[in-house]
């Protein structure tokens, strides 16, 4: 009897574990229930844009981007991975370059270029163009 109760313990606890390492990792129950867009981090720049780094759950993998609002309320956003995983905090940071932002995401560097609308790796590759969204 005792060796029946130590096999469900066992079991138990790596059913937890797996369950808290793929929700640290790639899903967490409550955004796939609420469908909520959870910012990871945001920053007004000296020229009054608002950038957002958002998240949000799409059904294979978590669709992350930069959302850029600009004083005239005209809104362009940039996808940065279209399903992938899930990441609970994110960096903005303005460079010395007036016109371009340190995006820190999943432990990843990426350089943003606000009057462009033009999303880069580090290495210089472009990742993605902005979308120019409808006016509210």
């Amino acid at each position: 009897m005792k060796a029946i109760i130590a096999v469900i313990m066992v079991g138990l606890v790596l059913a937890l574990g797996f369950a808290a390492w793929l929700s640290h990792n790639y899903l967490w129950p409550p955004d796939v229930a609420s469908g909520r867009r959870k910012t990871l981090s945001n920053l007004v720049t000296k020229q009054g844009d608002r950038i957002e780094l958002v998240q949000l759950w799409n059904g294979d993998g978590y669709l992350t981007q930069l959302r850029q609002t600009e004083p005239d309320g005209a809104q362009w956003d940039v996808v940065i991975n279209p399903d992938g995983r899930k990441s609970w905090k994110g960096l903005i940071i303005e460079t010395t370059n007036n016109t371009v932002l340190l995006v820190k995401v999943w432990d990843h560097n990426f350089l943003y270029d606000r009057e462009s609308k033009k999303f880069f790796g580090t290495n210089g590759k472009l990742i993605d163009e902005g979308l120019k969204m409808p006016m509210r």
